[in-house]
């Protein structure tokens, strides 16, 4: 059942989605606790769907399973804000909100960056606030949580209350996360069947960035201070100077203005 999570899973984000719903137009789960638990991985899978409703009783499912058990979200806490967006796509408000109320609750057990981004996020979801998604997508940099960070991304380039201006630089960013997990999102927030994405020409360069580098450089990239940069990844400013010192030597550019402009089309192809 999990393999088939996954080959579904990868088959939306790359746009196949008649072969995903193929795949999944046969699968009815048992109905009762627990049997019904080895169908939660395969309804969050399927909550990707466009047209979530095709697959109402999957849905319901992995809906139903945080009311018993919240182990599967602990295990894969980016399915929850998943699961939540699909609820609001079936009209189901009230499910939604229960849903974000065990996430939140979890959250303020875990207390760390990676819940507390997904708290933010179902905020996000539920109330169509782009401050709130923007949070998330602040704590999610943070952590090594790259599909949460993809779609805290896409859900904040979709919040009607963002500025339309906005919107293509965090598909672009969504999309070239995607593409390096192996699943190519196209700039439109559409799948990308080929999953290319790129300048050839500045990978070089970027991928000489080492991992802390890389998360001050997006922080920086994004706009925040340096002093942010430090409270948000727990290290002292003098750190997050340095590491800067270091990226334009290494991105060959000379100021923050500069930066963004690296940052920005690093993955533009």
């Amino acid at each position: 059942m999990d393999l088939l999570a996954t080959v579904v899973e990868v088959l939306l984000r790359r746009g196949e989605v008649a072969a995903a719903r193929k795949l999944l137009a046969d699968e009815r789960p048992t109905v009762g606790w627990p049997d019904d638990m080895q169908w939660f991985r395969l309804g969050c899978a399927a909550a990707g769907d466009p047209e979530p409703g095709r697959h109402a009783a999957l849905l319901g499912a992995a809906l139903a399973m945080p009311d018993r058990s919240m182990a599967p979200l602990l295990l894969v806490p980016h399915h929850g804000p998943r699961l939540v967006r699909a609820a609001l796509a079936l009209g189901d408000r009230q499910r939604a909100e229960i849903l974000a109320d065990h996430l939140k609750r979890a959250a303020g057990m875990a207390n760390n960056a990676l819940w507390r981004g997904v708290a933010h996020q179902v905020d996000g979801l539920l109330t169509d606030d782009p401050a709130a998604l923007r949070a998330a997508v602040r704590l999610l940099r943070t952590t090594s949580a790259r599909p949460a960070l993809a779609d805290a991304l896409h859900d904040l380039a979709r919040s009607p209350g963002l500025p339309p201006a906005e919107a293509p630089g965090l598909l672009a960013e969504c999309a070239a996360m995607y593409t390096r997990m192996g699943a190519g999102v196209a700039g439109d927030g559409t799948p990308e069947p080929d999953g290319t994405t790129g300048d050839d020409a500045r990978r070089p360069a970027v991928a000489a960035l080492t991992p802390a580098e890389v998360r001050v450089a997006e922080l920086l990239a994004v706009g925040m201070t340096k002093q942010e940069a430090a409270r948000d990844l727990f290290v002292s400013f003098h750190t997050v100077d340095t590491h800067l010192r270091s990226i334009y030597a290494k991105l060959g550019v000379h100021n923050r203005v500069e930066l963004a402009l690296v940052w920005e089309s690093r993955d533009e192809g």
